[in-house]
């Protein structure tokens, strides 16, 4: 944040807003969102499962976005990553008013699919040229394989092992290292 605040670049502000919505879904996934933040409130547990991974999933697509410039380098891409924005805006405040299931499986979908364009993406920019997309590709491309794993495991696309069940968490400490 403090980046953002001195350099004035959306990129920085993206990457927090992925990050922080990401440590805020693990969170609670880990019991710590009921125990520190709405412990008064045990029906906000379930969706603020889908609120922080639509958070998470906006942040990430508008920084694989800003960071790989998928409108000049991956035109193809654009508008589908642009589709799942839209979604997740109209998604991400029903996920307290639609039921926990249906969002989850939503958010698990939209994700494999933003994590493979969001891989795709800087693949793309490299073949023209863009070389800051490496060093994306490199931050980011464990982070991406960790969810597509956890949530082809939450789909029910593949089994559930200690691997695919925390591939998230493995992903997420290693990009942020």
């Amino acid at each position: 944040l403090f980046l953002f605040l001195v350099i004035r670049d959306s990129s920085y502000l993206y990457y927090v807003v992925a990050v922080s919505f990401a440590i805020l879904y693990q969170a609670t996934t880990l019991g710590l969102g009921q125990e520190l933040f709405w412990f008064s409130w045990p029906q906000l547990a379930n969706p603020s499962f889908s609120f922080f991974l639509f958070g998470a999933l906006g942040g990430g697509v508008l920084l694989a976005i800003r960071m790989t410039e998928v409108k000049r380098y991956g035109p193809l891409l654009y508008r589908p990553m642009q589709y799942i924005m839209i979604l997740r805006r109209v998604c991400t405040p029903l996920s307290f008013v639609l039921p926990y299931g249906p969002l989850i499986r939503l958010v698990a979908l939209l994700g494999v699919i933003a994590c493979v364009m969001a891989l795709i993406a800087p693949i793309i920019a490299l073949r023209q040229g863009f070389k800051p997309a490496r060093y994306f590709l490199a931050g980011w491309a464990v982070f991406y394989v960790g969810v597509i794993l956890w949530a082809s495991n939450k789909v029910g696309w593949i089994p559930v092992t200690p691997l695919t069940d925390n591939a998230q968490y493995l992903g997420f400490g290693l990009n942020v290292v």
